[in-house]
């Protein structure tokens, strides 16, 4: 009794899938099997998402990398052009001392 119950749920789900996935589907002019489509729709935006994730990450990472850049650079002018103000101060000042004595 109980095996020919789970039997007839057995044909009863393979004929369900077979009627949904295939039969209707035909019937409407439409890609069989639309419950994998499903499923390969949601793996491709997954991977969409994630790639855009990964772009998203990269392009703040080339952002702080040229803020950082700007930043050295921005500070190593202002060193050169220390230094080239306290050489030349100082040559102005030899000079200054030179002309006064």
């Amino acid at each position: 009794m109980i095996i020919r119950l789970l039997l007839f749920i057995g044909v009863c789900v393979v004929f369900w899938f077979v009627f949904s996935q295939v039969i209707l589907p035909a019937w409407h002019d439409r890609k069989l099997f639309p419950m994998f489509r499903r499923i390969g729709e949601a793996r491709r935006s997954l991977k969409e998402a994630r790639d855009r994730a990964v772009e998203a990450k990269i392009r703040k990472e080339v952002a702080e990398t040229t803020t950082a850049a700007a930043r050295i650079e921005v500070g190593t002018q202002q060193r050169v052009a220390d230094e080239y103000d306290e050489m030349y101060a100082s040559e102005d000042e030899r000079q200054k001392q030179r002309f006064h004595q």
